[in-house]
């Protein structure tokens, strides 16, 4: 059995790759050994500071140097990072905070007043770090003959990274991928994409997500590839970068592919040096796939994964990458398609639950047992919650979702978060949230709501405003109903699929 770490797997690529830039960033390059000596002094401090392997610290921090410095430390002294969105409001962070456990935060130096507002309800949070988002103050340390790095031996077991789901049916829940999990996974994709040293990848996605800190950073990383960070996305400027730069990667998600589009002239940027666009975190539609090609002659290829399990499912690199499939399991995964009610195993062109199986797979969610047993079937499945079908080749395609997620510009969003946010306005008995096709973003949050007698609808601005108070702004509706009443079934669960269906824009 494989006993490597993701810990070690990235100390081993630090010193064979010293002297080639890793990470270029608002006009700083770093080298491997740059990141080797860095982190390693960071890390003896953590551990020195009082922070024990297994503790969680949480990282909600802008995109920045800061951001992969702390977590590539962390990972080294056998700490779990919890990554945050710096968007999360007071309430969203409190929770996430206490329900983790966390026994640290390292945050903005602009963000002290907020975070010491939330310590004294969260009596574990003893370590708070503030610093500033470029990482400057690690990064200008003097570390002639220092690396004092914590010679903690990491075990396979070991938690590495800790992301909380959407929480389509309660509040989010917590999921430790081991270092097991992260590096079998990240193996896996290296080999399935043709990952090497000499790829440079276009790096635009955010690092508290796991598409951009764990599949994109981590991952070309551990194989020694320069990475060119941009702090936010503008297609324009991607494109001259990618020529200017002679970069041969680019992981987005199915926003970004829509927004390349929409350049006029897009065949004057040079895409020679480009070997492969990758696209996840959402569906892309067939339309934008075939209209991608034809406008920059390259094939995206598609790819399903979620938090629980990494990356599972990928087209081919080689071979045909079909538009509205996700491809086949990669080395060492497995995945099934199940009838919903008997759990019998469906062949071709059959409609069911998508089930995987391999070592890239998380053990449980975070002090949730129960929750932890539904997600498995009784053979040791995970039951992804996705409606999949496969064809006769073998290539499986997402169809639909069991569990009633939105996903708008790679990001999720629980209905029922956004439900209870809208409920709380006066004027509102009860309400009902969808995603709705959005060229852009793949999805926009549409509500619909049910009126308290005697009360004046709100407007969009109203409710917006209320949500605002409670939720990250990408959560927010961007258009609301009234309606007379909710459609039911017989045990009074509402049909949104009417919703759905019934929507006209």
């Amino acid at each position: 059995m494989n006993k490597q770490t993701l810990s070690s797997a990235l100390e081993e690529s630090f010193l064979r790759f010293k002297d080639q830039t890793a990470i270029r960033f608002d006009g700083n390059t770093f080298t491997y050994s740059d990141l080797d000596k860095i982190t390693g002094k960071l890390a003896g401090e953590l551990v020195s500071e009082g922070l024990k392997p297994g503790d969680r610290v949480a990282v909600r921090l802008p995109k920045g140097m800061a951001v992969v410095i702390v977590h590539l430390a962390c990972l080294r002294s056998g700490i779990v990072t919890l990554p945050l969105n710096p968007l999360y409001s007071e309430e969203e962070l409190k929770y996430f905070l206490s329900d983790s456990r966390a026994r640290g935060i390292v945050a903005e130096v602009g963000e002290k007043s907020f975070i010491e507002s939330l310590q004294h309800d969260l009596q574990e949070l003893e370590f708070i770090h503030y610093v500033d988002h470029s990482g400057r103050e690690w990064i200008e340390q003097d570390f002639k003959n220092d690396r004092s790095i914590s010679r903690h031996a990491v075990r396979p077991d070991d938690g590495a990274i800790m992301f909380y789901t959407s929480g389509t049916t309660g509040p989010p829940k917590g999921c430790i991928m081991a270092q097991k999990n992260c590096i079998v996974n990240l193996t896996a994709i290296s080999q399935a994409w043709g990952i090497t040293d000499k790829d440079r990848l276009m790096h635009v996605l955010p690092l508290n997500h796991a598409h951009g800190l764990y599949v994109a950073l981590f991952g070309s990383l551990l194989k020694g590839c320069f990475v060119f960070m941009k702090e936010s996305f503008d297609a324009e400027e991607v494109l001259q970068d990618i020529g200017d730069h002679k970069l041969s990667l680019f992981m987005g998600v199915p926003t970004h592919y829509n927004r390349f589009l929409r350049i006029k002239e897009a065949n004057r940027f040079s895409l020679d040096s480009m070997r492969l666009f990758i696209s996840g975190s959402a569906p892309l539609s067939q339309e934008t796939f075939t209209d991608f090609k034809e406008t920059f002659g390259y094939e995206v290829l598609e790819r399903y994964g979620m938090t629980e399990i990494g990356i599972h499912i990928s087209n081919p690199l080689n071979g045909g990458r079909l538009p509205g499939k996700v491809g086949f399991p990669l080395p060492g995964a497995e995945a099934r398609v199940v009838d919903i009610g008997t759990g019998d195993i469906l062949g071709p062109g059959k409609t069911g639950e998508l089930q995987v199986r391999g070592p890239n797979v998380f053990s449980g969610y975070w002090r949730k047992p129960e929750e932890t047993e539904k997600c498995f079937s009784s053979d040791g499945w995970f039951k992804t919650g996705d409606l999949a079908e496969s064809n006769e080749d073998g290539y499986f395609s997402i169809v639909g979702r069991l569990k009633d997620l939105i996903i708008s510009g790679g990001l999720n969003i629980s209905p029922l978060e956004v439900e209870s946010v809208i409920n709380s306005h006066p004027a509102v008995s009860e309400s009902a949230v969808i995603g709705v096709p959005d060229r852009d973003f793949g999805e926009k949050v549409v509500a619909y709501i049910v009126l308290n007698e005697n009360c004046k609808a709100p407007s969009l601005e109203e409710i917006q405003a209320v949500c605002k108070q409670h939720l990250s702004s990408f959560k927010k509706p961007k258009e609301i109903y009234p309606i007379e009443k909710l459609p039911r079934n017989a045990m009074g669960k509402i049909l949104k699929q009417q919703l759905r269906m019934g929507y006209s824009g």
